[in-house]
């Protein structure tokens, strides 16, 4: 490609030197041209394999990759099997585990934040017995000294409560994790819960009819206690229902979400109990893998050579103590800069081909590709800001190599 640049180069500065005669910019004209029209870059490399051998990756529309997997245990990492649902569903539901709870759903799994993204099916509050109730994962199955293949991510997630007058303590791995408390002014008969939500300055809730708390502390199973404060004694008249939850962050926020849990529906329009039955409710979840005595996450960021080697299968991959929750057990892979893929099987990270989509990269020259990395300058016989599409600029004529060029070209 540079040789075409370089034949432009030539003749432009032929016809700028020496005022050619029309068929010296007949030729730049045509060579331009097919610069211009210069073949796509070849094909890129096939798909990246993200299982192991002969193990299905799919279920229904979620890729289920490695250290995941379904059906043999050749096919997950301990701690990490998953199960593909066919009984009349349609698509296909993934369910943690063996799946013969039911109860979560996972949507998406990400290998690079060290994430899965999971749903409850249907308004399922926690359930408040006698003031107290329990929050936990499911099936997470114990893997290593002490250690669990998931955790509820707490800077993803938000600790919910509706009602009136009632507050809601969240306790993980013995310790508070959060809390809120929920007020409904003594405005007297006629008020409705839809009324009193509406007097606040956001869609996020402000303590008025219910309350949002950010998540301290990761854990696989959490304590709840409910505490009814007595400080109105109208607060039934509103008829919004007393609901704890633990949800992903802005989830709650969407009105039809907020709608539904709070049972806000002043013309009875809708069918509330129905739409509840139908609500996703997402919860992000971390992970990390669990080798011979993996020590908690203190600041440590290198992994044990024995670790790394049996859990980053891929050369281009480095390992880390944990996850970027400070208490999961175990450790996460990842590739390394330039390279992309699944660092937990062999040959899994492979090279980004950035000069493929070399303007994403902010490339708008000769794009040349460099293991793990790339490289882009102006072509030859231009100069300028190779970043910015049409920052390469010709450079100043050359007279003598332009005359001599010119010459050959009217001979």
């Amino acid at each position: 490609l540079s040789e075409w640049y370089r034949c432009v180069h030539l003749a432009y500065s032929c016809i700028v030197a020496h005022n050619c005669i029309s068929s010296c910019v007949s030729i730049a004209a045509a060579v331009l041209l097919l610069l211009i029209s210069a073949p796509a870059a070849a094909a890129g490399p096939p798909p990246m394999t993200i299982g192991m051998p002969g193990c299905n990756t799919t279920c229904g529309n979620v890729s289920v990759p490695y250290p995941f997997g379904m059906g043999p245990k050749s096919c997950y990492w301990p701690g990490f099997k998953l199960t593909c649902n066919n009984n009349g569903s349609k698509p296909p539901r993934l369910l943690l585990g063996e799946g013969s709870g039911g109860v979560f759903e996972v949507v998406d799994i990400s290998l690079k934040n060290s994430t899965m993204r999971i749903v409850n099916h249907g308004l399922r509050p926690i359930n408040m017995s006698d003031g107290s109730g329990q929050w936990i994962i499911g099936e997470a199955e114990t893997v290593g000294p002490g250690g669990v293949a998931y955790l509820l991510n707490p800077g993803s997630n938000e600790f919910i409560l509706t009602g009136c007058n009632v507050q809601a303590t969240l306790l993980g791995n013995g310790s508070l994790a959060s809390g809120c408390a929920s007020f409904c002014p003594e405005f007297g008969d006629g008020i409705s819960a839809t009324q009193i939500y509406e007097r606040g300055n956001s869609k996020a809730c402000s303590n008025i009819g219910c309350c949002q708390s950010t998540i301290q502390t990761a854990s696989a199973s959490y304590g709840v206690e409910l505490k009814q404060l007595n400080y109105s004694s109208v607060y039934s008249n509103f008829g919004s229902p007393v609901n704890v939850l633990i949800a992903e962050v802005g989830w709650f926020d969407v009105d039809h979400n907020l709608e539904v849990v709070m049972n806000l529906d002043p013309g009875a329009k809708k069918n509330l109990s129905r739409e509840a039955d139908q609500l996703r409710v997402p919860v992000i979840l971390g992970w990390a893998l669990a080798h011979n005595t993996a020590v908690y996450n203190t600041g440590h960021s290198r992994c044990p050579h024995d670790a790394a080697r049996s859990i980053c299968k891929s050369t281009n991959s480095n390992c880390s103590v944990g996850n970027t929750i400070e208490e999961i057990r175990g450790y996460s892979c990842h590739c390394q800069e330039g390279y992309e893929g699944n660092p937990y099987l062999t040959g899994g990270c492979q090279d980004i081909k950035e000069c493929n989509q070399k303007e994403k990269h902010f490339c708008f020259g000769v794009c040349e590709e460099l293991s793990g990395s790339f490289r882009c300058r102006c072509p030859n016989g231009t100069h300028g800001n190779y970043t910015k599409p049409g920052a390469c600029i010709i450079d100043s004529v050359d007279t003598i190599r332009g005359t001599l060029v010119c010459r050959l070209l009217v001979r």
